[in-house]
């Protein structure tokens, strides 16, 4: 399970190398004041070498749990390094370190951890 638990949290894929990389997550938010449950999702397109914010902005109040993070690399022949990186807005702390081969997908579950596919 990844508990982003204030606004400065952030899930963070860093690729090595400028291949299209397309990134999905979902999660579900807590508020805690509210006791409200609201689901939701980001889309990421990454074409760069470059470290993106994958999981959004967690609002104030709120305690968001990343249910699923799936990253495919689109290329025919490139095979960038993918990076998972936690930052909580002091300390970065790497979740996952891969070489995602061409047309090669990588998933977290919270159920399940990450995997190859």
């Amino acid at each position: 399970m990844l508990i982003l638990a204030s606004p400065t949290d952030v899930i963070y894929v860093a690729t090595s190398a400028a291949a299209p990389v397309d990134v999905h997550v979902t999660w579900v938010d807590t508020n805690t004041g509210a006791g409200t449950i609201t689901p939701g999702r980001q889309n990421t397109a990454i074409t760069t070498n470059s470290s993106v914010n994958v999981s959004g902005t967690v609002p104030a109040s709120t305690q968001r749990n990343v249910k699923s993070i799936h990253i495919r690399n689109k290329d025919a022949s490139v095979a960038p390094q993918v990076l998972v990186l936690h930052n909580d807005g002091a300390n970065q702390e790497y979740l996952f370190d891969i070489i995602l081969g061409a047309g090669k997908s990588l998933q977290y579950t919270d159920q399940g951890g990450f995997k190859l596919l």
